[in-house]
Order: structure tokens, then sequence, then C-alpha cells
């Protein structure tokens, strides 16, 4: 009897998590909106919902089922739909400051900025993280990206701090900082310096983050006869591992510029 009710037992636990599992991978093809409704359903739905590892499945079989593209008036975001191309107006987020530029997005979270202050915005859920400021202060310019970490599960923001003249006539220090969305907090790159190069200055518009690298397009100091502007400079793209926490140099080959700030051949 005994035998009996324990087999019976481990019969309807199997078949509880084979359900679960069929369950995980209904709603892991439900866009977000309809993910949010269904988190009021029952408990366990909701912790299914919210547990990190459905949120990664769900992200990965949005990429292809769901891709959208985001646009933006004076007034509003606009994420379209690739397949439909139906329009779903999203207000702005209630953010204490003008309308926001944008430094990036990585598995559908964009990152926002103006005067200083940043903000990461979930466009699907309308939900804001306001990050805190700085500890780097009263640079002369900065330069600004965002990216997701695959190897600690993080989305960051890293900031090139630059120090100098406000005409780029000499070259410029910086200092990095790197935010981190899991502890919400703020580390400046100490081995940073140890780059020797003659900075004049990168243009925040021109940051990208691919595969754990952030780069930017630089412009730094170049021995050659000057420029028709008066200022001698060079192209170079700097690049920072966030894994290894390594800043690098590489110059542009001659046939590749920069204009308005796209790279050209």
């Amino acid at each position: 009897m005994k035998k009996s009710k324990a087999i019976k037992d481990t019969m309807m636990t199997m078949i509880m998590d084979m359900c679960e599992d069929l369950l995980a991978e209904i709603l892991a093809w439900l866009p977000v909106f309809s993910l949010l409704r269904c988190r009021t359903v029952c408990r366990s739905w909701f912790t299914l919902i919210n547990n990190p590892t459905f949120i990664a499945k769900h992200l990965q079989v949005s990429k292809y089922t769901y891709p959208s593209i985001l646009t933006k008036s004076p007034d509003y975001y606009y994420v379209a739909s690739l397949i439909t191309l139906q329009l779903v107006r999203n207000p702005l987020p209630k953010i204490q400051f003008p309308l926001p530029h944008l430094i990036g997005s990585s598995n559908g979270l964009v990152c926002l900025f103006e005067r200083g202050k940043r903000v990461i915005w979930n466009p699907a859920t309308r939900e804001t993280k306001v990050m805190p400021p700085c500890s780097v202060q009263k640079s002369t310019a900065q330069a600004p990206t965002f990216g997701f970490d695959n190897i600690n599960n993080d989305y960051k923001v890293f900031v090139i701090h630059l120090f100098g003249n406000d005409y780029y006539l000499e070259p410029v220090w910086f200092k990095l900082e790197v935010y981190s969305l899991r502890s919400d907090s703020w580390n400046l790159i100490t081995r940073s310096g140890e780059l020797q190069i003659d900075l004049f200055y990168i243009d925040e518009r021109v940051g990208v983050y691919n595969n754990g690298v952030f780069s930017w397009v630089a412009f730094a100091h170049k021995k050659d006869p000057r420029s028709e502007y008066g200022i001698p400079w060079k192209q170079s793209i700097i690049s920072f591992d966030i894994n290894t926490q390594v800043i690098t140099s590489m110059p542009l080959a001659n046939d590749i510029g920069v204009h308005e700030p796209m790279l050209y051949y």
C-alpha cells in the first residue's frame, strides 16, 4: 500500500513538473503586455514569470518573434512592429527633465540621458530606473554608452569623462566610470590611466557596445602639419573591455572618415 502511494506521488510530481514546463513554453511566446496580465492569474504564475530563467527564455524568443523599432516625436516615443508595421504610441517616461537623448538600447531596455541625469526605461512595461549621480563631477565632456554584460548578467552604462581645454587645443585627460544596474552604483575604473594617449575629444554620438566591449570614435594628437581648422588631430577607436577592464586605442584607416556622426569609407 505504501509502495503504491509512493509511486502515485512520484507520478503526480512528474505530471506537475511537465505541466509547469509546458506552461513556461507557452508563456514564453506571449508578448510582454500579455505576460503582465498573466502575472495576476495566480501566485505560481507570478513566480514563474518573474523567474530569471524564464525571463532569459522569453527574451531569446522575443528577439525573433516580435522585432520592433523605436522612433520618437517631440512628445512621444513610438514602438513599431517590423512584422505588422503597427505603431504603438508610448508616452515619454515621467522624468523631471526635458526630452532625453538616447544613449543606447539592449534587450528591450532603453537608456536615456539629459544634463547629467540618466534613466533606464522599459517601453514595454513603462517602468523606469533613475540612476544615481556619477561620482565624477565637473568634467568638460562626457561620452556614455549602454549595454548588457553577458558574463555577469547585468546591464551597464559606461562613461568616459573628459577634462581639459574647451577648444581642444591641448590634449585632455580622462576618467572612466561604469554603472551597474544590479548593484545600482557607479565604479571608477582606476586602471584606465595606464593608457598613454594624447586625447583631444571623444564623439559621444558614436558610442557602440558589442560582445562586452564599449567603443567610441576619438580624436587624438597628431604630429603632422595642422589641419585646415588649425588643430592637429587624428581619428581613432577607443575601446574598453568590461571583463578585463582594459582600455585600448586603434587608429582608423586612412580611407575611413567621420561625419555627423557616422563612419564612412
